[in-house]
């Protein structure tokens, strides 16, 4: 993905579902990464504001955040950062609204594993790079 550790923030206000992914990182990416944990949109906002991510993996329904206006709030405060969405929302229109509003991805909790978790974010890493002209 990148010659470096890639820099993961992960959006979820569940703790269960934050350190199940935590595991999955561990296991697709070994020490080939790190994770800022962070359970509201605001945070994730702040945390942006101070210091740039390569993949934010993004829960759609968060205390002070639901839906595309979790994606869109985020997109906006890192446009140069890929978006893969973490979700029990299994909706087309949902996933379609998050793609449209700047997600890379989208995944759904109850699908993921480590493998799949891996190429979802190699996917949204190259999305970006292409739709930002290879930069």
């Amino acid at each position: 993905m990148s010659t470096g550790a890639l820099r993961i923030l992960l959006v979820e206000d569940s703790t269960p579902d934050a350190m199940l992914v935590q595991e999955y990182l561990a296991e697709a990416l070994g020490t080939e990464h790190t994770v800022t944990h962070v359970v509201r949109a605001r945070e994730a906002v702040e945390r942006l504001e101070e210091d740039h991510v390569d993949v934010i993996l993004l829960d759609l329904l968060l205390p002070d955040a639901m839906g595309v206006e979790c994606v869109s709030m985020i997109r906006d405060a890192a446009p140069k950062s890929a978006i893969v969405v973490i979700s029990g929302v299994d909706d087309e229109q949902v996933t379609a609204s998050a793609l449209d509003a700047g997600a890379q991805g989208y995944l759904l909790k109850d699908h993921v594993d480590a493998e799949l978790l891996k190429h979802a974010l190699k996917v949204a890493v190259a999305r970006l790079h292409a739709a930002d002209g290879g930069k």
